[in-house]
């Protein structure tokens, strides 16, 4: 749609009637309407487009349709589906927004609701909205199955690093993973540099059944080097953690 701007320029006659000149530059007329007085110069904007023709008197001069750009700036979007085989989810992450809003000053909505650049769902569409300042606007129904571009397989993840100091980071010895089906029948074994297994425990899960950096009688066990087996789904697993708090 277009629309017309209004440029009205007043130039005050002297005696002389000197000839009177006015440039303006076209940024300084936005495509928003602007209203302003000054000098003997009144401005009236409502963004127009390219089209103008100058009506004028010996005093007054009219000026109507002053370029102004008037398209909307488009948003776009650039994001990545990966299917997650092990929770059986799909992850959403958006790799960047650029036009008229960016990553860190658009409002992101996923389904209504309104999120970050990282979404993950169960279902099989989802509706990504995003925002950023007037009339800047993205919106795409996504199909996640058909957007696919990685897969994660289940894999289970071992950690190397425990602090148990109360501070809710890595207070505890966390097995990704481990409480999918196939591994929920496991042995898991902690064993010192010496070779003595200091804590062990079937049906590891994270939850109720982990290791906090304590024995087998629940007493503090020094910081240091130890060492993990674990076993499940017919496979073994081994490797070290660093205690430290």
């Amino acid at each position: 749609m277009k629309r017309l701007s209004l440029l009205k320029i007043l130039v005050v006659g002297f005696a002389c009637h000197s000839a009177a000149q006015t440039i303006i530059e076209r940024s300084v007329i936005s495509p928003f309407y602007i209203n302003g007085n000054a000098a003997g110069i009144e401005v009236y904007s409502t963004g127009g487009q390219t089209a103008y023709r100058v009506i004028g008197t010996t005093s007054e001069f009219l000026v109507e349709g002053f370029e102004q750009p008037w398209d909307k700036i488009p948003l776009l979007v650039d994001y990545h589906v990966i299917y997650d085989k092990c929770n059986e989810v799909y992850n959403v992450v958006i790799d960047s927004i650029v036009g008229c809003a960016t990553l860190g000053s658009a409002q992101v909505r996923w389904g209504g609701l309104i999120g970050d650049e990282l979404y993950s769902s169960e279902g099989s569409t989802v509706l990504l909205e995003v925002s950023g300042a007037p009339d800047c606007y993205f919106s795409k129904e996504i199909d996640l199955p058909s957007e696919v571009s990685a897969e994660t397989d289940c894999q289970l993840t071992f950690y190397s690093y425990l602090t148990p100091n109360g501070d809710g980071k890595n207070d505890q010895w966390i097995i990704d993973g481990v409480n999918q089906p196939r591994y929920l029948k496991n042995d898991v074994s902690i064993i010192n540099r010496w070779g003595q297994r200091v804590w062990s425990a079937s049906g590891y899960n994270n939850t109720e059944i982990f290791w906090e950096g304590l024995d087998s009688n629940n007493q503090l066990l020094p910081d240091g080097t130890y060492f993990y087996s674990v076993e499940t789904n017919g496979e073994n697993y081994s490797g070290y953690i660093e205690l430290q708090r």
